[in-house]
């Protein structure tokens, strides 16, 4: 029995050429392509500016290969003799190294965040944002007191080390009055 003909004509059970009964149903659909109209956005996000929407990753990638090429150009020119390589073989070996950092830093200054599809619309309520401020705080408690253990132990332990202890206990200096200033900072703001 077919059920469909007992509802109203507007009741939100359209038929669609695919078969699905409803708009949801349609748009999930792997087979339809219409689920494509309903997120159009690119694997690796859309570039920020320009009228038409392109792909970050296709303004990325020359853009960070030309740089690549520029800093291995000029990275190879001011570099001191090879003795083993020639220079082309310094220049490939160190394009390989800058090329992946020059095109994602190209990438990540262009592209537009919300365009990216999965991306996190929140990142600052991100549970890898709470890691890395825990992970901070307690890498920032362990330093001044490794730092102030060692002045300790170098001024004591081997009176001719001073400036090794001076040293230390400049850093833990620093780190409380950058600790203090951070502190003010964020209960002001």
């Amino acid at each position: 029995m077919d059920q469909t003909n007992n509802l109203p004509k507007n009741g939100g059970t359209e038929k669609f050429g695919n078969g699905a009964t409803d708009k949801h149903e349609a748009a999930t659909d792997p087979m339809d392509d219409r689920s494509d109209e309903l997120d159009a956005r690119f694997r690796f996000g859309a570039a920020k500016f320009g009228s038409r929407k392109h792909s970050a990753l296709t303004v990325s990638l020359p853009g960070g290969i030309a740089l690549a090429v520029c800093i291995s150009a000029a990275g190879t020119a001011l570099a001191p003799d090879f003795e083993r390589l020639t220079w082309a073989a310094a220049f490939a070996i160190m394009l390989a190294c800058v090329l992946t950092p020059s095109v994602m830093g190209i990438w990540l200054a262009v592209v537009d965040r919300d365009t990216i599809r999965g991306a996190n619309q929140s990142p600052e309520d991100n549970v890898e944002n709470t890691w890395f401020t825990n992970a901070a705080a307690t890498t920032a408690s362990f330093t001044v007191g490794a730092a102030g253990v060692g002045s300790a132990i170098a001024g004591f332990a081997f009176p001719g080390a001073s400036a090794v202890s001076l040293t230390l206990l400049g850093v833990c200096y620093f780190m409380i009055i950058a600790f203090a200033v951070a502190y003010l900072w964020e209960k002001k703001h």
